[in-house]
């Protein structure tokens, strides 16, 4: 888990986890909305995935459930939509067009 700081404030978390043989993010949370909109959730996304590269060579994935609107934030962020589930969309980090 990686704790998000900005200005001297925890405004969020994300995670990541090694599941089957792939990086899995999960739990990403803005916990102050007025730091929405600001891209740093954006940048911690880019730290964290940057980490996640140097360590690991899984391909890096995450499950967005049906209807969230942050489907649309992932594929900002350089996710691809992988599978469409009946409960939730599976996306991949595109490292050809990202990194």
């Amino acid at each position: 888990m990686f704790l998000i700081c900005y200005d001297n404030l925890n405004i969020g978390c994300m995670g990541f986890r090694l599941v089957d043989d792939t990086i899995d993010i999960y739990n990403v949370i803005l916990g102050d909305k007025k730091y929405g909109g600001q891209g740093l959730i954006s940048q911690a996304m880019e730290v964290m995935i940057n980490f996640i590269i140097s360590h690991y060579p899984q391909n890096i994935t995450a499950k967005i459930i049906i209807d969230n609107p942050a489907l649309r934030w992932y594929q900002k962020n350089g996710f691809i939509v992988i599978e469409l589930n009946s409960d939730f969309h599976l996306v991949q980090l595109d490292t050809c067009k990202r990194y």
